[in-house]
């Protein structure tokens, strides 16, 4: 009688354990994709990287700017309180005029750089770099939150998981206890086996409520990453590789050492053409009175054009010093692309051992799986002929539940390593 009741409890204890992983928490499910989404939402992630975009076309037009034509209009208003009077100074036979106490003239200037050496492309090409640098930071900043958001995602699935492991285990030791206790009070049994047991379930209550600590703390850092409302009562739902691993990205850490160096080899030439002869068309249009009208005191339009011509002598030698800095910049940079190049190939083969090191454990729990399911068939058997105690068929229910739970682990630790591998950013 007692080994039957016995078998009901087992039977329902195992269906709520190994059922409640399929059944669905109450809440609309949220996937990792969602939360990606969320958190980067939150975090401003595309709307800074759309404003760096932005500012491509206007940011291009402002460095070249200076190489561009320039227009401006100009006017000037002068009173002198004492002026010669030029008839007063000669005495040729005609009219002059006296000059004017009030002078005023206004006009237009045009400048327009015929050649700049190449500072204007350059200037360009330069402001693109620095747009390119602003979006692989933002990038930076968009992968680095992706992984945090996937390590809190994975980490409370795996936490759910082993939560439902540990729970596996206790409901195993208070069937187990009750048998002790059972036995105890029969006289078939030593109250250090009650102890034993009873110190065994102690010891898993206290892990289950740490876990559930930890779960807990997940889910909050969760909810802060991503503004949403997530709970224990929300259901995450397993990930697809296939949908979050589409193509490997490209590592925004490299990418910016390399970016650096560019804009490196952009600054030596634009230092050397800044010690090139510059050309210059400056053209002006006005009106007014000019200082010495003698001749005539009325005013009347004008205009002048002419070229420009600047040759640099000493900035030769400014340029050979910023080069020389600028040398040493790139082989401090060679250098730094090096190392982080190895630091993430280590970092990549150890993901790829500890990938293939879980794949292998998953493999050999879908073996172990298979031979659990077959003894628990041969011992429910046994038990239903009265071969065997009871005792033996539960403890292979528990192990074959905790099989299947390091199963959908492994599970869990291979998409989370391959998630890692995937957001992998080199440090600088």
């Amino acid at each position: 009688m007692a080994y039957a009741h016995m078998h009901k409890r087992l039977i329902a204890a195992l269906a709520v354990l190994l059922l409640g992983a399929a059944s669905l928490q109450a809440g609309e499910p949220l996937t990792l994709e969602a939360c990606r989404r969320a958190a980067r939402e939150a975090g401003s992630i595309d709307l800074l990287q759309q404003n760096a975009e932005d500012a491509r076309t206007p940011g291009k037009t402002l460095a070249q700017s200076p190489y561009m034509m320039k227009a401006f209009g100009y006017g000037q208003l002068s009173y002198q309180s004492d002026t010669p009077n030029p008839a007063n100074l000669t005495d040729f036979p005609f009219a002059l005029h006296p000059i004017s106490q009030f002078q005023y003239h206004a006009g237009f200037v045009a400048v327009l750089p015929l050649y700049s050496g190449g500072r204007r492309k350059l200037s360009a090409q330069l402001d693109e770099v620095d747009r390119d640098l602003d979006i692989a930071s933002i990038q930076r900043q968009g992968m680095e939150l992706d992984q945090a958001v996937d390590n809190l995602y994975l980490s409370v699935l795996v936490g759910r998981t082993a939560g439902e492991i540990l729970q596996s285990q206790l409901q195993a030791v208070e069937i187990k206890l009750s048998d002790v206790q059972e036995a105890f009070h029969a006289g078939k049994a030593y109250r250090n086996a009650v102890l034993e047991v009873e110190a065994k379930k102690t010891a898993l209550e206290a892990r289950i409520k740490g876990n559930e600590a930890e779960i807990a703390g997940a889910l909050q850092a969760l909810s802060l990453l991503t503004g949403l409302s997530i709970g224990a009562e929300t259901d995450l739902i397993m990930p697809d590789l296939s949908t979050l691993i589409e193509t490997e990205p490209a590592d925004p850490g490299l990418a910016s050492i390399e970016l650096q160096r560019k804009k490196i080899g952009l600054q030596k030439e634009f230092s050397r053409a800044s010690a090139l002869p510059s050309l210059k068309a400056i053209g002006t249009i006005g009106y007014g009175q000019w200082a010495l009208n003698m001749f005539d005191n009325t005013p009347n339009f004008y205009g002048i054009v002419g070229l420009t011509l600047q040759i640099p002598i000493s900035d030769w030698r400014d340029v050979s010093s910023r080069n020389k800095m600028l040398d040493n910049a790139a082989d401090a940079l060679d250098i730094r692309l090096d190392e982080a190049q190895k630091h993430r190939d280590a970092a990549l083969q150890q993901y790829d051992s500890q990938i293939a090191k879980y794949e292998a454990l998953l493999e050999g729990s879908r073996e172990t799986v298979e031979k659990y399911e077959t003894l628990c068939e041969e011992l429910d058997k046994l038990t239903g002929q009265g071969s065997v105690p009871a005792s033996d068929y539960l403890t292979a229910l528990e192990q074959l539940s905790s099989a299947r739970l390091d199963q959908e682990m492994n599970t869990i630790l291979i998409l989370q390593l391959r998630l890692r591998r995937d957001r992998f950013v080199s440090s600088l």
